[in-house]
């Protein structure tokens, strides 16, 4: 009988068995590898930027010049004025500052008054005295006015000086955003919204007030003590 030859490269032997399955297991991973490489050499890298870097400004990256405060209302006083002023930056908008401009020295008193009301009225001179509106604390906050003159047309110096504050009369009044003097008497305005405030007198020199009157669209309004 004759002897079957054997195929060498058909025949599946130990040898074979383990050949194929180290292929099996390893072609994957060189295959993904191989793309990993081929695509990192075929794609453009961004260019990183250092945030930092003086070179990176933009040549119009210019910052908006400070903005001037907003002249509300100013008084004449010996040797200059008493002005109210609206501040910039990041001030609320019912805040404001009245300075003494007189010489050199400019003394500054901040105060608060709503802005949805008039700008006008926000202080008061009598008798030497600045009156101011302070609606955050709801009084009238009262200051002496010294300034110095070496001569009629010559001052050198000034300051204001706290004396006191006024408080309303007990009632539910509002807020306080004006007053007007004339000679001792003054026009005292609250508001309780828009559509609704009292109006009542002040005597600066007995710090008393009267004739309260409160109304609005409405009407008549009598004011709650508290």
């Amino acid at each position: 009988m004759k002897e079957k030859k054997v195929n060498p490269f058909t025949t599946v032997t130990p040898l074979s068995k383990l050949v194929a399955l180290t292929l099996f297991v390893s072609l994957p991973f060189i295959g993904a590898y191989v793309g990993i490489r081929f695509q990192k050499s075929v794609t453009v890298q961004p260019v990183v930027i250092n945030k930092s870097c003086e070179q990176c400004v933009p040549q119009n990256n210019t910052k908006k010049p400070a903005e001037e405060p907003r002249l509300i209302m100013e008084k004449k006083v010996a040797g200059g004025r008493i002005a109210a002023y609206r501040p910039t930056g990041n001030a609320a908008d019912d805040v404001f500052y009245i300075a003494l401009e007189v010489g050199k020295y400019i003394p500054e008193i901040y105060s608060s008054a709503s802005s949805t009301f008039s700008e006008d009225g926000l202080f008061a001179i009598v008798n030497s005295k600045l009156f101011v509106v302070n609606g955050q604390t709801n009084k009238i906050d009262v200051y002496n006015i010294m300034p110095e003159g070496v001569s009629e047309e010559d001052y050198n110096f000034s300051s204001l000086g706290y004396l006191e504050s006024i408080d309303l009369p007990r009632y539910r009044l509002g807020t306080l955003y004006r007053l007007e003097c004339v000679t001792q008497d003054c026009l005292v305005s609250t508001a309780f919204h828009l559509e609704a405030g009292c109006g009542m007198n002040l005597n600066v020199n007995t710090k008393e007030f009267s004739n309260i009157q409160c109304g609005g669209m409405g009407g008549e309004i009598i004011p709650e003590r508290y």
